[in-house]
């Protein structure tokens, strides 16, 4: 009499593939699956194991569920499957929420020149909480015609950027700083 025994196979877990999702997005959809060569998967078990904040997986017994609460910074979730007669296998996938370039819900950044009137050079001094990778600089005339542009690349928050109005008529100019596409300060000054 000879006895055959099948060994029972482990399962194969896959968590999915890594995700970056950019803030305000603070939630993904966890995609996980399970292979049994030799049975079948009765169980799903998700579980946060490294990130900056604990985040809330809706349906952790569920192969795609979803995390909400999800905060800047990098993110591992474990999938843990088990097959029909006890083994398991486990499987992570890194999640990266990252933070947006500009956040335009923050409204402190400044601008000021002086001096105010100016008769021949005016310091434009810019305060903006972030650092930006490109400002510009328009000076325009009451009709609208630019007569000064530059472009700036500060590397830090404070910025001074003298500016030569010694050669313009008198009158009225106005001075337009854009920190993107969507924000913008400006502030008038009188040449005497």
């Amino acid at each position: 009499m000879q006895v055959t025994v099948d060994p029972n196979v482990a399962p194969i877990a896959d968590a999915g593939n890594d995700q970056t999702v950019t803030l305000p997005t603070n939630s993904v959809t966890l995609s996980g699956s399970g292979i049994d060569a030799n049975g079948t998967i009765v169980g799903y078990s998700w579980k946060q194991i490294a990130g900056p904040s604990e985040s809330v997986i809706v349906a952790p017994g569920n192969a795609i569920t979803i995390s909400n609460g999800l905060i800047g910074g990098t993110y591992q979730f474990e999938l843990t499957i088990m097959d029909n007669l006890g083994l398991i296998a486990k499987d992570t996938v890194e999640i990266v929420v990252a933070e947006p370039r500009l956040n335009n819900s923050i409204q402190n950044n400044m601008i000021i020149a002086y001096p105010n009137p100016v008769v021949d050079m005016t310091t434009l001094e810019i305060n903006t909480t972030q650092v930006y990778s490109k400002l510009l600089v328009v000076v325009r005339d009451m009709k609208g015609d630019i007569i000064y542009k530059k472009e700036i690349t500060p590397s830090q928050s404070d910025i001074k950027q003298i500016i030569d109005m010694s050669n313009l008529a008198k009158g009225t100019y106005l001075i337009t700083v854009y920190f993107s596409d969507k924000q913008k300060q400006s502030i008038k000054v009188i040449r005497l």
